[in-house]
């Protein structure tokens, strides 16, 4: 696995509970909740939109394909 070059700071908002699981998988999968957050999104997104990975390419996105929320 390539290791990124950490080059921007975002700021994420997470609900008390999705914070509190993110804890217990960071800790038990020896990551920080960054990290575990950016490699979620990693996923998701190289699993929904792979194209967003190609520098030349040009995304273009309706609502119907924004994600739905489902509770788990």
């Amino acid at each position: 696995m390539k290791t990124a070059t950490r080059t921007r700071t975002v700021t994420t908002r997470f609900s008390p509970e999705t914070l509190a699981a993110a804890q217990k998988v960071a800790a038990l999968t020896g990551r920080t909740v960054s990290s575990l957050s950016e490699y979620a999104l990693n996923l998701y997104m190289r699993k929904n939109f792979p194209m967003a990975y190609d520098p030349s390419a040009v995304l273009q996105l309706s609502l119907r394909d924004a994600p739905v929320e489902t509770d788990a």
